[in-house]
């Protein structure tokens, strides 16, 4: 059994998303073929690598909690800046 890699107390879920599924997203909705593209497996890919990394309770109450205040208050700021050195988001 593999514990949690953040709390090393519960069993891991095999669904941890290695970066979070809002960047995911923004990656396919920015790809002009609706997917992202797997260099490494050299196949398309419609989400995010997962793996058994953190429990249900580190991976949707801590990380969770983390990866919805960086998508609401600095991502956001990060595309805006982007575009204002001249690269379109």
């Amino acid at each position: 059994m593999t514990l949690c890699n953040y709390c090393g107390k519960a069993p891991t879920t095999a669904n941890s998303h290695v970066a979070p599924k809002f960047l995911g997203n923004y990656i396919k909705s920015n790809s002009p073929f609706g997917y992202m593209l797997n260099l490494w497996g050299q196949r398309r890919q419609y989400d995010l690598d997962k793996g058994p990394y953190l429990c249900r309770t580190c991976d949707n109450q801590v990380f969770g909690a983390w990866e919805s205040y960086y998508a609401a208050n600095i991502w956001p700021d990060a595309l805006k800046a982007r575009t204002r050195m001249g690269r379109h988001a």
